[in-house]
């Protein structure tokens, strides 16, 4: 058996994607590979966990995982398809996305009937296939629905209320209801293409800063 990375696919300072060539009896099959680094081993190993225990058409199957020198590599099921933040899918047509949402929904609630939160749910972590399937792309800070605290992790502009706090290092808890608020936040950047939070005017402003001041001024919290 030999793995060979052919294509970068994304990239951050956690982790590196490549779509792959898994050869095995002299068949070619693709796959993903996901390079891992700078990632606490406690967090992987509760990636690999979920990986392993989701099943549907809305996760990609978990094949296992390669440890190298100071690397470890997470090996999916490949999935031909789109980023969902790239800025075709904003010039759809409305009916293109309420196919994508509807189906970003389904895929949500098998998320949560399997009693995992996704906690960080945006356009870039969403793959959308040639017939608007969606599927979920990285579960590096998903966790179970377990009713406990636990730090605020994800993306601002798509945080929930309950899940944003000033302090990063304080418990908080986070349900379900959390990806709900994400979800709807998708949403809207997809039909007005807006970042929440942001406006159109000024797409670079703070959005830390404007959340903590709504936080601070104790009224109701505001829609992005």
């Amino acid at each position: 058996k030999m793995i060979n990375p052919v294509q970068i696919i994304t990239k951050d300072e956690y982790r590196m994607t490549f779509k792959g060539e898994f050869l095995i009896n002299g068949f070619k099959n693709n796959v993903n590979i996901i390079a891992c680094q700078k990632i606490e081993v406690q967090t992987l190993l509760r990636e690999l966990m979920i990986r392993n225990r989701l099943k549907g058409k809305y996760f990609p199957k978990f094949y296992g995982c390669i440890n190298e020198t100071n690397n470890i590599s997470i090996i999916t099921e490949y999935i031909e398809g789109e980023n969902l933040g790239l800025k075709k899918f904003l010039k759809a047509p409305d009916e293109v996305k309420i196919i994508i949402i509807k189906n970003l929904l389904k895929a949500l609630l098998e998320l949560h009937k399997q009693n995992i939160i996704y906690r960080d749910l945006k356009p870039s972590n969403v793959i959308i296939d040639k017939y608007y399937n969606v599927y979920f792309t990285t579960f590096l800070i998903s966790k179970e629905n377990d009713n406990l605290n636990t730090f605020k992790r994800g993306t601002i502009p798509y945080l929930s209320p309950e899940a944003f706090e000033e302090n990063s290092e304080k418990l908080v808890l986070i349900t379900d209801k959390a990806d709900v608020w994400s979800f709807g936040c998708l949403v809207s950047y997809l039909f007005s293409g807006i970042i929440p939070w942001t406006n159109k005017f000024d797409i670079n402003v703070n959005c830390e800063n404007r959340i903590i001041q709504a936080l601070s001024s104790k009224q109701e919290f505001p829609i992005p």
